[in-house]
């Protein structure tokens, strides 16, 4: 009975340990012959050292090593026992396995769960049917990348398929399988395949062996090798498979085509447009009489008229001709028709539909014109009405312009001019004029005066108008050449206004005055009112009369008192009434015949009510008036606390205190000196960047069928569809729509949602029916992984996520609360309460409570409370150990210092900010830009600019901990200068940036942040820098990856920055809602001027 001795394993880790210790001990038997045995139940088994003597056996039992001795016992069981042990065990029938080295004949021991395989090798022979089904389903995964070899050796040829990222599905089978195909994985590039979810202990030993021979190892899971060349011949699974169709053969040729598919052509809600013409029955006609009134020679002369008749009696066919530079008349004829029009069709010069409305489905040129009759017809238009669509085809017309029909005269006898309107303004076939019956008194003439009158002057019988000249001819040359010079002269006041913050009241007087002699009366109202709040009580007396004469022929109501009474005790006054009673106290304070005092008693508390819908001059105006005219201290200081108050909580509205003409101007000053600035100018500058880059992208390759590639067609797509371009974008997105289906499910599914996206921007859809459709596509996709992918990328786009946004800024739900009934006298107690160590508030609680308590204050208009907060805050901000929290604490109290103008705690505060973006325990820089943010649009608004650039300045310097929290702090700066006018600072910040995140010294994530940061920041720059720079970003779009495991599927960073680039691009509201703020902010800080002015005369402070 032979002996042999070995080492005893467990099947479990520990065995690592043993073998290790055992082949230091004995290297010389480690690649000898080795023989495995193991029992029929359990993981434990016996190494043999074929070689290894008792004497050296005891030796290494002595050390400490598992060492047993194995004896035959019959002809196939055997006695195994410890050495020195007595017990001895008996392995009936155990499984043997020869191996020419240790290495070979440990067993792989199998691990918990079912691991992840980066690549598996699926072996099977090639006489069963196993390879078939391997490869059909393989193929039914759209896994084009497998590799296929032939593997032949004693056991007969086998089938080798390598695939990499394998589907656990397809290794479990193999596994769990009738044996047919066994599954094989490795770890990185090494050369040892192990059987799937086993790993070998001497893996690491195993692999070096095995690269030194050159040879690759195949490992079963009772640990028997197969060894094979390193370098084997593999080709494409698509070469390896012969498709095979069992199916009857159909042959078809072409013939004519025969069938047509009727398709409804309708109109559907589509992009708003200015209309072209109009189709007008006689009545709707008589509504453009105002419109004549009101319109000079030249604006007529853009007008032409036809007459048409058909089957619907008589139509008159009104159209704007369209000159450059020239702004359109489309709105006003609207506006006096109240009828939206109808617009020209793109690409159809004759085919008109209802503004509003598009054309649906798209066809070809050649079928609308063929369907329509175009090539037939002078115009078609096509109109709806419940009945459905209606083509209506005009053959030919006699146009003529408007103003042939129309003479100029000036008359002090109305029902003369009246009887002469009828005669020659509409000299058409069926339209008839019916005057009221006036029985008018005889007048006596006064004697002619040496001036022309203006024809657009109005009469109605509430308010008398003084008689005027004898019938005097106009001539019109030198009536347009008055109106041509007005219009210049006013274009340079406005220039000279838009900047905002202008307290001198002759340029708002003189401009007040050319609007009205132009009839824009709400504008010249604007001005007029801007004038006399300038001026300061006691108001004058001339501006105040001009005001109420526009405020009258806006309104046409005369002022008399019995009409003020009516307003004053009014429940519900609109915006318009609220001004006329504003113009008409202030008027009756500079005449020196003040309102009876139940009268101002009543209307006094609606003009210091920060919700009235009028201009916070305006209501300044009538309380200082009133308040300096009674002398009254104490009225007044209670109406500058609660005007301030409501301005500190709301700031200055854009509806009711910037002038129409501002927006207008600021516009032109962006569109640069090229005639009338107007705001699609500006879009087809962006039109023709973004033209730019998508040639660039084009240049750069898009491939067919590839996913990267239609990623940036479709991003493009949307962004030429907000800016109008549809056709364009359509176009860019018919590629991706055509292969579809050739891409994975997540992709096919983002792929409908952008182009749902561009659908709805084209549309001008709501946000509810955008989210409508989000949440139809996503639950579409129905396996959860695939799922999974949709909405992470969903989660950080901008334009697929159902809320669009920045996160930064929405306002966060505020879990700090103000007890109940808590009066603002005691908000500093109760703030220096609640920043007491001893409550043991959390610092988040501290930050928001400063927020809160000096909103309040703020809101309260008192400067001694605004004070008395700040008083007891500031002591205790560094007791906010968390520094992001102070960071918001502190922007709150420079909100609440700039609103005081002390500039000394301004200072203080400003470096307690600069001092938390210096320090490396900040956490994140989301809260500090946050509060750099919110002071730097206080410092703005309260005419801080010197603080705000030195704030800038000082951050410019500062290196934050982290990459990302320098970029954010920096992209802060950089927006910040270029709202302050500081372009070239941003530039060198923002230039420097560039360059760092294309030089590739960011992680991954800190550069797609920094690059989304930079195009975020780039919407508040001029449009000729922010292309350049986006330009530059959009050049080095590759330098943006991640290692994220969607990447099989797209690349997350590329969309991200991608979608910013265009985004911020086709954004033409930031930079014009920047200057708009500014112009504000300006007015604001100019407006406190004024009312600390006016406070400080009457109260002697």
């Amino acid at each position: 009975m032979s002996e042999r001795f070995g080492i005893e394993l467990a099947g479990s880790p520990a065995d690592v340990a043993a073998l290790a210790a055992f082949a230091e001990a004995a290297s010389d038997l480690v690649d000898r012959a080795w023989l495995s045995v193991q029992p029929r139940e359990g993981a434990g088994y016996v190494l043999v050292a074929v070689h290894l003597g008792p004497e050296r056996a005891r030796d290494l039992a002595r050390r400490g090593l598992p060492i047993v001795a194995v004896r035959e016992s019959g002809e196939d069981d055997v006695e195994v026992a410890r050495l020195g042990e007595e017990e001895r065990r008996r392995w009936v029938l155990p499984r043997r396995r020869e191996a020419a080295r240790m290495v070979e004949a440990v067993r792989p021991r199998r691990v918990a769960g079912e691991p992840l395989a980066e690549e598996a090798l699926f072996v099977t022979r090639l006489d069963s049917p196993a390879p078939q089904r391997l490869l059909e389903r393989l193929l039914l995964l759209g896994r084009g990348d497998v590799q296929v070899g032939q593997l032949v050796g004693d056991g007969g040829a086998r089938l080798a398929v390598r695939v990499k990222a394998p589907p656990v599905y397809l290794l479990m089978a193999a596994r769990d399988g009738d044996g047919e195909v066994a599954a094989y994985a490795r770890s990185g590039s090494s050369g040892l395949w192990v059987a799937w979810s086993y790993e070998h202990p001497l893996a690491a030993s195993a692999a070096a062996a095995l690269a030194r021979a050159g040879q690759i190892a195949l490992v079963d899971r009772e640990g028997a090798w197969l060894r094979l060349p390193g370098e084997w011949r593999t080709r494409s699974i698509y070469e390896a498979v012969t498709p095979v169709l069992d199916a009857t053969e159909v042959s078809l040729r072409p013939a004519e085509m025969d069938l047509r598919f009727p398709i409804p052509l309708r109109l559907a809600p589509g992009p708003v447009a200015d209309a072209d013409l109009w189709l007008l029955t006689p009545d709707e006609l008589l509504a453009l009489g105002p419109l004549v009134e009101a319109c000079t020679s030249d604006e007529l002369g853009r007008l032409t008229v036809a007459r048409l008749v058909g089957d619907e009696g008589t139509r008159y066919l009104l159209r704007e001709r369209v000159r450059p530079g020239a702004t359109r008349m489309a709105a006003r004829v609207s506006d006096a028709l109240g009828s939206v029009g109808y617009a020209q069709v793109a690409g159809a010069d004759n085919l008109y539909i209802p503004c509003g409305r598009r054309l649906v489905p798209l066809l070809r040129r050649d079928d609308l014109r063929r369907l329509l009759g175009l090539d037939r017809a002078h115009a078609v238009v096509l109109t709806e009405d419940r009945d459905g669509p209606q083509v209506v085809t005009i053959t030919e017309v006699d146009e003529a312009p408007l103003h042939r029909f129309v003479d100029y005269v000036a008359t002090d006898r109305r029902l003369e001019l009246d009887r002469l309107l009828e005669r020659t303004v509409f000299e058409f076939p069926d339209v008839v004029i019916d005057w009221p019956e006036v029985q008018r008194a005889p007048i006596q003439r006064p004697p002619p005066r040496e001036r022309k009158v203006d024809a657009t002057l109005k009469r109605r019988p509430e308010a008398p108008v003084q008689e005027v000249v004898a019938e005097v001819a106009v001539d019109e040359d030198e009536q347009a050449a008055r109106l041509a010079a007005l219009r210049a002269r006013a274009r340079e006041l406005e220039g000279q206004l838009a900047s905002g913050g202008v307290d001198d009241p002759a340029p708002w007087r003189e401009l007040g005055l050319v609007k009205r002699e132009l009839g824009e009366l709400d504008e010249a109202a604007a001005c007029l009112e801007t004038a006399l709040f300038h001026g300061g009580p006691p108001h004058d007396p001339e501006v105040a009369g001009l005001l109420v004469q526009v405020v009258a022929g806006m309104s046409g109501r005369a002022g008399s008192e019995d009409q003020v009474a009516e307003l004053v005790v009014s429940d519900r006054r609109t915006p318009g009434e609220s001004a006329r009673l504003g113009a008409l106290l202030v008027e009756r304070l500079a005449a020196g015949r003040p309102p009876a005092d139940e009268v101002m008693q009543l209307a006094l508390p609606s003009f210091v009510d920060p919700r009235l819908p009028v201009a916070r001059r305006l209501a300044w105006a009538v309380v200082a008036g009133w308040y300096s005219h009674a002398r009254d201290r104490l009225g007044l200081t209670r109406a500058r606390e609660a005007i301030l108050g409501g301005i500190n909580e709301r700031g200055l509205s854009e509806l009711h205190d910037l002038p129409r003409f501002v927006r207008a101007a600021l516009a032109r000053e962006g569109a640069g000196s090229e005639g009338e600035g107007r705001g699609d100018r500006l879009q087809q500058g962006q039109l023709v960047a973004l033209e730019a880059l998508w040639h660039q992208a084009v240049a750069g390759g898009l491939p067919d069928l590839d996913v990267h590639a239609d990623y940036v067609r479709l991003i493009f797509a949307v962004g030429f569809a907000r800016l109008g371009a549809r056709l364009t974008a359509q176009e860019i997105a018919e590629p991706v729509e055509r292969e579809l289906d050739v891409h994975e499910i997540p992709n096919r599914a983002l792929f409908r949602l952008y182009m749902a996206r561009l659908a709805h921007e084209t549309a001008g859809s709501s946000p509810e029916a955008w989210a409508g459709d989000l949440q139809k596509i996503v639950e579409g996709v129905r396996e959860a992984k695939h799922r999974q992918a949709v909405q992470w990328l969903l989660k950080r786009s901008m334009w697929l996520r159902a809320a669009e946004g920045d996160e930064s800024l929405v306002g966060r739900a505020t879990r700090f609360k103000l007890p109940p009934g808590l009066e603002v006298d005691a908000l500093a107690e109760q703030l220096a309460r609640e920043m007491s160590p001893a409550t043991g508030n959390f610092d988040y609680i501290v930050a928001e409570a400063v927020d809160l308590c000096l909103r309040r204050a703020l809101a309260s208009g008192s400067e001694a409370i605004v004070g008395s907060v700040l008083a007891a805050a500031e002591p205790n901000l560094g007791g906010i150990q968390i520094l992001s929290h102070r960071a918001e604490a502190v922007g709150a109290c420079i909100h609440g210092a700039a609103c005081l103008g002390d500039d000394a705690l301004l200072g203080r505060l400003l470096d307690v900010l600069v001092d938390v973006a210096r320090s490396s325990k900040l956490g994140s820089a989301r809260e500090l830009a946050r509060a750099v943010d919110r002071g730097l649009v206080a410092l703005r608004r309260f005419g801080g600019l010197e603080s705000a650039r030195g704030l800038l300045e000082a951050l410019a310097g500062v290196e934050a901990a982290t990459a990302a929290d320098r970029v954010m702090l920096q992209v802060t700066v950089a927006r910040g200068f270029v709202q302050l006018g500081e372009d070239r600072a941003a530039e060198r910040i923002v230039d420097g940036l560039v360059e760092e995140v294309l030089a590739g010294s960011l992680d991954y994530v800190a550069r797609a942040q920094a690059g989304v940061a930079i195009a975020g920041a780039l919407r508040h720059w001029p449009n000729a820098a922010r292309v350049e720079r986006l330009g530059r970003v959009f050049a080095g779009i590759h330098a943006f990856r991640d290692t994220f495991t969607t990447n099989r599927y797209y690349d997350t960073h590329k969309i991200q920055v991608l979608e910013a680039i265009v985004d911020s691009l086709a954004d033409s509201q930031t930079r014009q809602s920047d200057k708009i703020q500014g112009f504000l902010d300006q007015e604001e800080h100019a407006l406190r001027r004024r009312i600390f002015a006016d406070w400080s005369a009457l109260c002697g402070r």
